[in-house]
């Protein structure tokens, strides 16, 4: 991290990892906290348990990061961050160079930062997981903030709840995908409109189902040509941008 412009996003992903493998003081019940919070009607012990969900969230967060991570990448944040080893060291253990481990971490840093902030990446329109997931956070956040005595930015809460409406939309669009069975193309003989649209929901529930997979990939387990895939993913991919940004 440039000490000079600090990334306050960056430190705020790398402490999110850091706790992440720290041992867990205590199994804290929060919905049971939450009541407590309400029956008291004690503002200052209902910011507690507003800190206590943010770092709930945070291990949430972090937990959806490392779950799409390829087992290469899972090794080295486990070492670097819950056994605090260097990137040379880590070169011994895993098949990269330390300038790799270093794009490494900060690709995974990024995402983390990302989530942090309620915010889904490009590449998360094919996590069908990572949007669901989003989704309960999102629910769970607003709820605690619409407490009616506490003192919150209309405008931040209001953009927490477009949010949530856009990635509903964006799930929507997934399960629209996934949803027709492999037999509505026969039933839709003679609508060429209808058997295009098919085609790409058939690339697009490959993809969803193979988040990180190429082109390459897709194409030999659909059965569907490279072009064909590359152009419906690239259709998919304009719809689905609209309701992250």
């Amino acid at each position: 991290m440039n000490k000079q412009l600090p990334d306050i996003g960056i430190y705020l992903a790398e402490q999110a990892l850091k706790e992440y493998y720290r041992p867990r003081r205590q199994i804290i019940q929060l919905e049971e906290i939450e009541e407590f919070c309400r029956q008291e009607a004690s503002l200052n012990l209902y910011r507690t348990y507003l800190r206590l969900q943010r770092q709930h969230i945070d291990r949430i967060v972090v937990g959806m990061v490392l779950a799409n991570l390829a087992e290469d990448e899972q090794k080295f944040v486990q070492y670097h961050y819950r056994d605090n080893m260097g990137y040379y060291l880590i070169t011994h253990k895993i098949p990269y160079s330390s300038t790799a481990l270093g794009r490494i971490n900060k690709r995974i840093l990024t995402d983390i930062r990302t989530l942090l902030f309620y915010s889904l990446s490009a590449e998360d329109i094919f996590h069908r997981a990572k949007v669901i997931n989003m989704l309960h956070i999102l629910d769970w956040r607003i709820m605690a903030l619409s407490r009616k005595d506490l003192v919150v930015k209309t405008a931040w809460l209001q953009d927490l709840m477009e949010k949530r409406q856009r990635y509903r939309k964006l799930l929507d669009i997934m399960q629209d995908c996934l949803d027709i069975p492999e037999e509505e193309q026969d039933r839709r003989d003679g609508d060429e409109i209808a058997l295009l649209d098919a085609l790409r929901n058939k690339v697009v529930a490959t993809k969803l189902q193979h988040p990180n997979y190429n082109v390459s990939e897709i194409s030999q387990i659909s059965g569907i040509s490279k072009p064909t895939v590359s152009r419906k993913l690239r259709q998919y991919m304009v719809a689905a941008y609209a309701y992250i940004h």
